[in-house]
């Protein structure tokens, strides 16, 4: 959002300098087309001796327009000044960009099963290209035609998918049934599936 100065730094069509966003989303079409034939033009452009300077009308939709545009107020001792909205101080920060930029900052559910304190990296990350679906496994491999077979090298049943070494392998099933047992998993597998 700009707060207005002297108008020399913002657009009067695309910037968004209005309270109801940029004269372009909500101003008719055949309203801009007349009253701004230029659309680069600068918002100082339409400012004269400290008033609103805008061509006048007696088409009711424009003077509504009209109305609307002058009721903003402008300073011109300072210059167009840019509010960063996203932020608690109206300065630009990477970390308040990401924050809005990111669907939500809620964690997956299997967050902590991967990312806990004490967890071994390679074993985080392996669990965290499982959970992602981008583990490199042999199908994956064979659809790239880097390999010709994509045999399973625990069971040798069937491929090698994601779900058939998590789910479907007996060999893997067996690892998995023996960390339930012991207590390690405490459920959180069935969560997974």
């Amino acid at each position: 959002m700009t707060v207005l100065g002297d108008g020399e730094d913002t657009i009067m069509l695309n910037d968004l300098w209005h309270p109801k966003g940029r004269l372009v989303d909500w101003v008719d079409d055949n309203i801009i087309q007349t009253w701004f034939p230029n659309g680069d033009s600068k918002v100082a452009e339409f400012i004269d001796q400290g008033q609103w300077c805008l061509t006048s009308c007696d088409d009711e939709a424009v003077l509504n327009v009209s109305n609307q545009v002058t009721s903003v107020e402008f300073n011109l001792n300072e210059r167009d000044k840019l509010i960063w909205t996203t932020s608690k101080n109206g300065e630009f920060s990477l970390k308040d960009t990401y924050l809005t930029l990111s669907s939500s900052n809620d964690s997956p559910f299997w967050c902590d099963l991967v990312w806990f304190k004490y967890h071994i990296l390679r074993h985080s990350f392996i669990s965290w290209l499982a959970l992602q679906g981008r583990l490199k496994t042999r199908a994956k491999l064979m659809q790239w035609g880097l390999m010709s077979t994509a045999p399973c090298p625990f069971c040798e049943d069937t491929v090698e998918t994601e779900s058939h070494l998590f789910h479907g392998c007996n060999f893997a099933s067996q690892i998995w049934k023996g960390l339930l047992l012991n207590g390690i998993l405490q459920g959180s597998l069935q969560s997974l599936e």
